[in-house]
């Protein structure tokens, strides 16, 4: 009797341990649904993805201090809907290449991070053409690049073919600066000598409007020969002038081009041609009755002034448009 008594008591406990066990693994697989390490959940997915993305070139130059890096992801044509469904097509249309995705997550606080997409739009006029599409009102322009700014929670820019995006946890300055930080290395790691825009880098860049670059497919002002036109605003003293320069393709469709528009104007605007201080300017000015327009042919570019307030002001940003395209054109 004291033998299966013993026995008895073996027996339960053993149950009593195995039961124990059991238990533990349970609350593990509980505590792992429900606080997941992003990194870890990250390079999961990526690996699931894509068998070679760890071959691929991440983006671990760009964390900001105090950040840590997860595994890449790279997007191509076949696969860019399962991160960005419902917007792919955006991209897929606008000539895209493929896209890195990368998360980063502050030491200690995994509730703190933020996810850098990348997207290879394959020129940097395609990289344009998705910024200006996607621009959010509400932002505030950042000196990142010619074309940047951010939101509460998120970053946005485009460099050279690059346009990318930059999304946070939540609203918090400090985080904001770690975004922005990240941005920064972007540019000097990856974008500082990727393929940009030529139109926009002849723009003359004092008194410049941040964040005022506009690209026009077809019909700017109201033109329909003009096409690919590139646009900025400038402050001169409290005077709004626009500038536009559009490439020809050649210097002789050039100035038929700029002949076109400016008889386009006189004849649509009651465009009367008046003097200009500028002898490299004779007979491009026009007087629209207070405002003035004026339209000059160099090289292969058409370029000029639209609708200035004053036509001091708009002259003066005309002739230092011109000197850009000069040196453009000497290149």
């Amino acid at each position: 009797m004291r033998s299966n008594a013993k026995t008895g008591g073996l027996e339960t406990l053993i149950s009593v341990l195995l039961l124990c066990a059991v238990a533990l693994v349970l609350a593990g697989v509980y505590f792992k649904q429900f606080n997941y390490d992003k990194l870890h959940f990250q390079a999961e997915a990526a690996n699931a993805h894509s068998g070679d993305n760890e071959a691929q070139v991440g983006l671990e130059k760009i964390a900001p201090a105090g950040f840590t890096a997860g595994v890449a992801q790279i997007f191509d044509n076949e696969t860019l809907y399962e991160k960005i469904d419902g917007k792919a097509d955006l991209y897929l249309e606008s000539g895209f290449q493929k896209m890195t995705c990368q998360m980063f997550v502050k030491a200690g606080k995994e509730d703190t991070w933020f996810e850098f997409y990348a997207y290879d739009m394959g020129t940097g006029l395609n990289a344009f053409a998705v910024y200006g599409v996607q621009r959010r009102p509400e932002g505030q322009v950042l000196d990142v690049s010619e074309l940047a700014y951010r939101t509460a929670d998120a970053v946005f820019f485009c460099k050279g073919k690059y346009y990318c995006e930059v999304m946070s946890s939540g609203l918090d300055e400090q985080l904001a600066a770690a975004m922005v930080e990240a941005a920064r290395k972007f540019v000097k790691n990856f974008a500082s000598q990727a393929g940009g825009i030529p139109q926009i880098e002849m723009f003359p860049k004092q008194q410049l409007v941040a964040g005022s670059y506009k690209y026009f497919i077809s019909g700017a002002y109201g033109f329909d020969r003009f096409k690919n036109t590139f646009s900025a605003r400038y402050d001169v003293d409290g005077v709004g002038v626009t500038a536009f320069i559009v490439d020809a393709g050649d210097g002789t469709e050039a100035q038929k081009l700029a002949a076109e528009y400016k008889q386009f104007v006189i004849e649509n605007a009651q465009g009367q041609e008046v003097e200009s201080n500028n002898e490299q300017l004779k007979g491009a000015v026009l007087d629209l009755g207070g405002f003035y327009e004026i339209v000059f042919a160099k090289g292969k570019y058409v370029a000029g002034v639209h609708e200035a307030e004053d036509k001091a002001a708009g002259e003066k940003i005309a002739e230092e448009l011109l000197k850009k395209i000069q040196i453009a054109n000497s290149k």
